[in-house]
């Protein structure tokens, strides 16, 4: 662990500290002096009131350490540390809520406690953004860097590199490659090969080692023993990637029968009270989407009927949880005289498609085409910005699909699954879901269905919101399509 990591962490509790009161500080003075509409009777004195919130400091700071905030990991995604934040920083609201209610405390009116959740969420993720801005800052003069050697030579290793190169201001900085196939020296991606593994110790040595990455599984048991040990002898961090199984297997629980330990596979945490949580926030969300963006949604539908004949919506058969199949719902991006769905087009349509086929550029069973002539010029904009899907609000309000999941598939795509496969069907498909928001267009079928199972065995609301904001984004940049 870096001494740049351990300031930053303690800084990291010393500025939530600094903006939760800062924010309790402006709700108090704003509900005092910047509204009029609701009398003031009675508050405590600002002193009083101020000693009265340190007494839940430590509560803030146990919350948020729970929460993983507080983690040595270096900079992640900064939308998934607000998304964690908002979360932590909500349970706590509610949690002194329910302490003040019980104490039968009168000084903090409902809209004092509105008005902190609101300022102290915002205090809370600008502290944070200015604290990794110069975290980020000081990792452009090597202060906090992570030094990285890959281990191992493919498709995955190469997009790492070419990963790290895009995104250094993540504090990793990559040293070379390790390869038991190539020679030393030689390069690959602009990167020298520093030898094979044996070697191991001799780079780390050289290069003061923070973390190893394995891009390639190694079929050798014996030598990634070795790997782990030497990482854990040496406080290296072990970076690998999993294969399909080890991401199905993530939820497994041990017992050990006649001496023998046995592993079992646990329902993932989308089973019982997720799912029921799951729904819970698939409703109320959507109610808050209709009450809010209506307007939205009258004016797409007018855009797509006056520009070309056909109904505002498409309607297809997609196939959902366990796979059962339902009907679709999207604002419609196409020609509907040139479209293949429920009631559209016709022997043109079916031919223009079976041609379009035939340039189909994603792998495996989907379909993909950048640049498909069907579609009209409000449907290229609906798409690019990811509004079409708006119109899946009916599947989520009827119970078939969800906001976050994976993509629902179309039935001749699920005929084409190979039994691994088939896990991305335990779930309600989602509106937006994990591979949507890697802003990529080029993974592979069965990278997505990594990215899916790994969304289904590791599910929580934090999972969910990080992938809500992330789409959002995407949404705003267009980076989406």
């Amino acid at each position: 662990m870096k001494r740049s990591e351990v300031f930053i962490n303690i800084a990291l509790v010393f500025v939530d500290v600094v903006m939760i009161l800062a924010g309790f500080v402006v709700a108090y003075q704003v509900r005092i002096y910047g509204f009029d509409f609701v009398p003031v009777q009675w508050v405590l004195p600002l002193a009083d009131y101020f000693k009265y919130i340190l007494l839940f400091i430590p509560l803030w700071v146990g919350v948020f350490a729970l929460m993983g905030l507080y983690a040595f990991r270096g900079i992640a995604s900064f939308i998934r540390e607000a998304s964690k934040v908002i979360i932590a920083a909500s349970a706590m609201i509610s949690l002194m809520i329910m302490i003040i209610f019980f104490n039968r405390d009168q000084f903090f009116s409902r809209l004092i406690i509105i008005y902190a959740w609101l300022f102290v969420i915002f205090f809370l993720i600008a502290g944070r953004f200015l604290l990794r801005t110069l975290q980020r800052f000081l990792y452009r003069y090597g202060v906090g860097v992570r030094r990285v050697v890959m281990v191992g030579v493919n498709e995955i290793a190469l997009e790492l590199i070419d990963y790290l190169d895009q995104n250094r201001k993540l504090g990793w900085e990559l040293v070379g490659v390790i390869d038991e196939e190539k020679q030393k020296g030689e390069k690959v991606a602009g990167y020298r090969v520093l030898g094979n593994l044996e070697r191991l110790g001799k780079i780390n040595k050289r290069y003061g080692l923070d973390e190893v990455w394995i891009a390639k599984a190694r079929n050798n048991e014996e030598q990634m023993l070795e790997i782990i040990q030497f990482c854990h002898d040496h406080d290296l961090t072990l970076r690998l990637v999993p294969s399909i199984l080890e991401v199905v297997s993530a939820n497994v629980e041990t017992r050990t029968v006649a001496g023998i330990p046995l592993l079992a596979l646990r329902e993932t945490a989308l089973e019982g009270w997720g799912r029921i949580m799951k729904r819970v926030f698939d409703i109320v969300f959507s109610v808050l989407v209709l009450l809010t963006l209506w307007p939205v949604y009258l004016l797409i539908a007018i855009a797509v009927k006056l520009d070309s004949p056909g109904p505002v919506f498409y309607t297809s058969t997609r196939v959902g949880r366990k796979g059962k199949n339902f009907t679709i719902y999207k604002f419609r991006s196409m020609r509907s005289d040139l479209s293949v769905g429920d009631g559209f087009g016709g022997r043109e349509a079916e031919r223009l498609l079976a041609e379009l086929k035939q340039n189909n550029e994603a792998e495996g069973p989907m379909f993909k085409l950048k640049d498909d002539p069907r579609i009209t010029r409000v449907g290229k904009f609906i798409r690019m910005t990811r509004l079409d899907e708006l119109a899946q609000i009916i599947n989520v309000i009827k119970g078939e699909m969800s906001w976050i999941g994976p993509r629902p598939p179309l039935p001749e795509e699920v005929m084409q699954y190979k039994s691994h496969q088939l896990k991305r069907l335990a779930i309600k498909s989602g509106i937006t879901g994990p591979w949507q928001v890697t802003g990529r267009h080029d993974l592979t079928f069965d990278e997505i269905v990594k990215l899916d199972t790994y969304y289904i065995e590791h599910w929580s609301l934090s999972l969910d919101f990080q992938i809500f904001f992330k789409t959002i984004w995407l949404m705003l940049t267009r980076a989406g399509r």
